[in-house]
């Protein structure tokens, strides 16, 4: 019997999550029953990026019919090889009988992206044991492991800035003249941390005869996904994560709402330079809801989540209160979604 055990010193939180940069250290256990001719054993390093989907198109041909066309895009981030005994081509040896045991350490890359699993595009990482046998099949062990983000928003300095769009809508009804709605709506700054707690501030005036019944506040998630095959081609998906919901104002009434917005723990950071075949970006909106069968009017700010929460030196109180919410970051996200089917 020959056998080949693969096995990662855990990282972060005691799991199988590391950051960008940060040490791999293992160690391969090679088990055999009795001697055997061997070419090596190596430790392989492969982390890269894909996405996928199918799309119907027409051909060139304005006749032509449509057909289904499989997108693919591919970037590779790590791919490398390490031998622990023997070399790429090199002689055969006997190995005797017993457990024998090679330890092993690597650096991650420094600038490759975390770890992601959506439903057209993942970016996977693992380690792999192969034992290199002559005139047979090799002997591998795998084992995948988790690049978890880490982006600090202080870098940002654009980030840091207050934020206000304001936008009006004048409102005809049947019987009445029209009258006019404004909204104004005040971020104190543009990069959120995941898990904090930020205030938006609203400002409404309304000199219409309609309803505001309330405000929604959404964050939306804009992933793009990039493929190089059949041919260069970019796939679009928004999605509303959070929906919350907060007051309006009545009719011919003014006020002012402070209101606090949770970005979620588990989330996915903004990622939108460090690959090249799937981007994560991110939009804050603000929509007043009104009354009736008039249209609503909205509001959408950029934004980017990061891990670490922009800090200010000196802060001053404000009306509607910027100061920084105390933020306690997690040690570790969620374990990643399981690869098996990709």
């Amino acid at each position: 019997m020959t056998k080949v055990s693969l096995q990662l010193e855990p990282g972060v939180d005691g799991r199988l999550l590391y950051f960008a940069g940060h040490l791999l250290k293992g160690f391969v256990e090679l088990t055999l029953d009795h001697p055997k001719q061997f070419r090596g054993l190596y430790i392989a390093i492969i982390g890269s990026a894909r996405a996928h989907w199918t799309k119907s198109e027409r051909g060139s041909n304005r006749n032509s019919r449509y057909e289904r066309i499989n997108f693919e895009g591919f970037e590779g981030y790590i791919n490398s090889r390490t031998y622990l005994i023997g070399q790429l081509g090199g002689p055969t040896f006997e190995m005797p009988p017993g457990a024998h045991r090679y330890e092993f350490t690597c650096q991650v890359p420094p600038h490759i992206p975390y770890t992601v699993g959506l439903k057209h595009a993942e970016i996977q990482y693992y380690v792999e044991a192969v034992l290199d046998i002559p005139w047979h099949f090799n002997k591998e062990s795998k084992v995948p492991f988790f690049i978890i983000p880490y982006l600090d928003l202080n870098f940002y300095q654009h980030l840091k800035a207050p934020r206000s769009i304001e936008v009006f809508k004048n409102i005809q009804t049947v019987f009445c003249k029209s009258g006019r709605l404004q909204m104004t709506v005040h971020l104190p700054y543009s990069g959120f941390a995941i898990g904090q707690k930020v205030p938006i501030k609203i400002d409404y005036e309304n000199k219409s005869n309609v309803d505001v019944s309330s405000t929604k506040m959404i964050l939306r998630r804009i992933v793009n996904y990039h493929a190089q095959t059949p041919h260069p081609s970019v796939k679009v998906d928004a999605e509303d994560l959070i929906v919350t919901n907060t007051v309006g104002v009545k009719a011919g009434d003014s006020t002012s709402c402070e209101s606090i917005f949770e970005i979620p723990i588990v989330i996915l950071c903004t990622n939108d330079k460090s690959c090249r075949v799937l981007s994560i970006n991110y939009a804050m909106k603000i929509e007043a809801v009104l009354s009736g069968w008039h249209s609503n009017i909205n509001v959408v700010f950029p934004v980017v989540i990061g891990t670490v929460p922009i800090q200010f030196i000196s802060q001053e109180s404000t009306s509607y209160h910027l100061s920084q919410v105390p933020y306690v970051q997690p040690s570790a996200p969620a374990i990643p979604p399981s690869f098996e089917g990709y």
